[in-house]
C-alpha cells in the first residue's frame, strides 16, 4: 500500500516537541518537507494584488461594479488580519455586497472592518470622532425592496442617464443587473 500524508499546522511543531506536547516519533514522521507559509501580516506587499483579486471575483459573482480607492488600499495594508486570507476575503465580499456606492473609500471602508478592540471580527462600526449632532451609521444589512419599489419613471431616467448601460443604471438605483431587468420586466419596459 502506497500512502502520502499531508499535514498542516499554524504550531511550531518543534517546539512542541521540545515542550512535549507532541511525539517526536511523529514529529519526524511528518517532517519530511516542511513548508513555512508566512501570515499575510508578514506579507505586506501581497494585500494590494489579493484585494484586487477578492474584489473582481466578488463584483464578477454579484453582478457588481465596486472598487476601492488608493486610501481604502492602504487602509487594508495596514490591518493586522489575524484571520489570514480567509479574512481579507469575506470583507471584501461583504463590502461588494453592501456597498452603497461604487467607489469605497478608507471612511466608508471602516464601517465594514472588524472592530479593533476585538480579537473577533465584527461588523460593529468604528467609533467616528464626536460631532455637534451625531450623524447615524449606514446600516450594513440593506433594507428589503418591493419590486415596485422604484417607478417606471425612475428606472427609465436612469437608463437614460447611462445611455442604456443597465448595469450603471441598476447601480444608481442601489440594485443588481439582476434586480433592475426584474423591475423593467415588472414596470412594462422592456
Amino acid at each position: 500500500m502506497n500512502v502520502r500524508l499531508v499535514a498542516a499546522t499554524n504550531r511550531d511543531l518543534a517546539r512542541e516537541v521540545d515542550a512535549g506536547r507532541f511525539r517526536q516519533d511523529l514529529y519526524y514522521r511528518l517532517n519530511v518537507i516542511p513548508i513555512r507559509l508566512p501570515s499575510l501580516r508578514e506579507r505586506v506587499e501581497d494585500i494590494r494584488a489579493l484585494v484586487l483579486h477578492f474584489v473582481s471575483r466578488a463584483n464578477q459573482a454579484h453582478q457588481r461594479n465596486v472598487y476601492l480607492s488608493t486610501e481604502a488600499l492602504q487602509r487594508l495594508e495596514e490591518h493586522a488580519w489575524p484571520g489570514n486570507i480567509r479574512e481579507l476575503g469575506n470583507l471584501i465580499e461583504r463590502v461588494v455586497l453592501l456597498a452603497d456606492h461604487t467607489q469605497i473609500t478608507a471612511r466608508e471602508l471602516e464601517r465594514f472592518m472588524p472592530n479593533a478592540a476585538s480579537p473577533v471580527a465584527t461588523l460593529a462600526p468604528v467609533a467616528a470622532p464626536a460631532r455637534a449632532v451625531a450623524e447615524p451609521a449606514a446600516p450594513l444589512v440593506r433594507d428589503y425592496g418591493f419590486a415596485n419599489a422604484h417607478p417606471a419613471q425612475a428606472l427609465k431616467a436612469a437608463l437614460d442617464l447611462y445611455q442604456g448601460n443597465q448595469s450603471r443604471a441598476a447601480q444608481s438605483l442601489g440594485l443588481t443587473l439582476r434586480q433592475f431587468g426584474y423591475r423593467l420586466r415588472k414596470a412594462g419596459l422592456r
